[in-house]
């Protein structure tokens, strides 16, 4: 039995982490059988989401879970990809997971006006927890406040608002580009890479957040319609 441990769905994304949506959507690509679960992230062995349990094996990181589903699959979403479209692919990934998931991640807890929206989605996480519902506004506080140091830490977060709008509409609109009319991000067949982009766009676009950011992302069509693709291709309502 194969168990995805993650944070939980809201509004049209599959999870409120792009790293745990992204598994999830590398799951559905492939067919593969699994049941999610609602997990505290302290408790896995990383402290972070996802992770997944296959049998008495338990593995870490979204980027490690998928290698390994490729490795044992009959049918890996990678193959017959050239050394170029793989450097290429990396390095997209790279691009989403490591720069637009921290810009992405600010606007998110930083900004009050998006705060006040994604706040009950976090009280609802502690309260899937099992946590009393008296503590929930003051957990969703200190994350907050551990998120926003996180981001500090990084880099991003030590920009001004205005720099760190500007970095995130930079990386869309060069993902547009890249993009340009393909089925898919390296081409006419679904890749791993598609997991990731679709997973990091949907967080973005799918979001009732009204942001500059969604609103750039809104304003390359070409993004929106990728992602209207791949709900359809993993079967998610739109």
């Amino acid at each position: 039995m194969l168990t995805l441990y993650k944070y939980g769905s809201v509004w049209d994304v599959l999870d409120i982490s792009p790293f745990c949506s992204k598994v999830e959507v590398y799951f559905r690509l492939q067919k593969i059988d699994y049941t999610a679960q609602i997990a505290n992230a302290q408790k896995s062995p990383k402290q972070k989401l996802p992770t997944v349990r296959l049998e008495d094996r338990v593995i870490c990181d979204s980027s490690v879970i998928l290698a390994h589903f490729e490795s044992i699959s009959d049918h890996p979403l990678d193959a017959g990809m050239s050394p170029l479209e793989l450097s290429i692919a990396q390095a997209y990934r790279a691009l989403f997971e490591e720069k637009l998931y921290f810009v992405a991640a600010w606007v998110r807890w930083a900004d009050d006006k998006a705060w006040v929206i994604y706040r009950p989605a976090i009280m609802q996480y502690f309260g899937q927890l099992g946590l009393p519902s008296f503590l929930h506004s003051f957990f969703a506080k200190m994350a907050r406040k551990q998120v926003l140091k996180s981001i500090h830490a990084q880099g991003i977060g030590r920009h001004s608002p205005a720099e760190i709008v500007a970095i995130g509409a930079d990386i869309l609109k060069a993902v547009s580009v890249f993009l340009a009319d393909k089925t898919y991000f390296m081409g006419e067949q679904v890749r791993t890479i598609d997991a990731t982009a679709y997973a990091f766009l949907s967080a973005i676009i799918d979001v009732p957040m009204e942001t500059a950011l969604k609103q750039t992302a809104l304003s390359l069509p070409n993004l929106r319609e990728y992602c209207e693709r791949m709900k359809r291709k993993i079967e998610v309502p739109t």
